[in-house]
């Protein structure tokens, strides 16, 4: 009788890493999906901005439907609030805009004028360079900028999806396509999520379900946070400008609060245009130093008491990261990366915290394939 011949030794590691011939079938499908993804990245933005709307709006519609209403119905009533909202403050900005845009065009070409006769001479005081500005050359080549661009919103609108097909599927695409798509992902989120959790193999479901868990919990904190942060700030720059004699106080003061969501160019925008404004409204000294007093103590109070206490490290980003994300984000996904730099952010860092983790524990790193040198 022949003996059985002894069965190999297996490596450790053997039932834990396939074989490449498993591997890189799976791999080229990756890259080609990615790949798909990046080449109809214009045309999946909107499906993208609906995925993240959905996820933001889950919160609320958990709640209707924990009280008795389907989430159907819940979904629905949820976006009906949500535009309801985005109509409002439409409603409220755009005329206002308007308003100030066509001030803007009306005394722009003398507030030019007026900043160069009394920044100029400062400048060659405190530097010794000379500069000379034709003010009559500025105030034509601004009317005529102004003749030729427009300062109606709603004829530019019209003049946009004037230019092109493209043009036309894009706003089609923003007013139809993302309130659609949004009430499905709403309807069925958690279904979803357990079709894509199926996907995953048995001995790595724990992982990502800890690693899934870990990001709500930092974006749901962040978000909360942020809320918060933009209602306490709206406030105060409402009541700084007002008591700072400004017309549009309210209004300024609301809108640098929702502007705060984007860090470091919100504040950026919302100064220009108080900035503006108070020039616009005071004169050119005058309206500066107004609005530096309270964008001053806005952005101190902000820094050092407002973010550390209502948003803290629940991201914990660089400045560097929090610049660089907004650069990245922006140009992947255009405005709405803007909006959400900071939660991509956050995931991207928590994917390579788990990535480092799992480098460090494997194979290749300790040496466990034979030893060291």
């Amino acid at each position: 009788m022949t003996p059985t011949p002894p069965i190999p030794p297996q490596s450790p590691d053997s039932h834990h890493f396939p074989s490449w011939r498993v591997i890189a079938p799976w791999a080229a499908v990756a890259l080609g999906m990615g790949w798909a993804l990046w080449a109809l990245q214009a045309t999946l933005s909107p499906l993208f901005a609906a995925l993240v709307l959905a996820y933001l709006l889950a919160g609320p519609v958990d709640r209707l439907q924990g009280v008795g209403l389907p989430r159907a119905v819940a979904s629905l009533l949820v976006m009906l609030g949500t535009i309801t909202l985005v109509t409002a403050a439409a409603l409220i900005f755009l005329p206002i805009i308007q308003t100030e845009i066509e001030l803007l065009r009306q005394q722009l070409p003398d507030l030019v004028a007026k900043v160069g006769d009394s920044f100029l001479p400062w400048l060659e005081r405190a530097t010794g360079v000379k500069l000379r500005l034709d003010p009559q050359a500025i105030r034509t080549w601004i009317t005529r900028q102004w003749s030729e661009g427009g300062g109606d919103l709603a004829v530019g609108i019209m003049d946009y999806a004037r230019s092109g097909g493209s043009a036309v599927l894009e706003i089609v695409s923003v007013v139809l396509l993302v309130p659609i798509v949004l009430f499905y992902l709403l309807v069925d989120l958690h279904h979803l999520r357990r079709r894509t959790l199926d996907l995953v193999p048995p001995r790595w479901i724990g992982g990502v379900v800890d690693a899934l868990d870990e990001l709500h919990s930092m974006i749901s904190g962040w978000l909360q946070g942020v809320l918060l942060l933009t209602v306490v700030l709206a406030a105060f720059y409402a009541a700084g400008l007002w008591i700072a004699g400004f017309q549009l106080w309210w209004a300024l003061g609301l809108l640098t609060g929702i502007l705060m969501f984007v860090p470091y160019l919100g504040f950026a925008l919302a100064l220009l245009l108080a900035l503006l404004a108070g020039m616009l409204q005071f004169g050119v000294g005058e309206g500066i130093w107004r609005v530096a007093i309270v964008y001053s103590l806005g952005q101190a109070i902000e820094s050092w008491w407002l973010t550390p206490k209502l948003v803290g490290e629940r991201v914990g980003l660089h400045p560097v990261v929090v610049i660089l994300a907004l650069l990245v984000f922006g140009n992947l996904l255009g405005f709405v990366g803007v909006l959400l730099a900071l939660p991509l952010a956050a995931v991207t860092i928590v994917l390579l915290r788990r990535l480092h983790r799992a480098w460090l524990r494997s194979p290749i790193f300790e040496g466990n394939h034979g030893p060291r040198a």
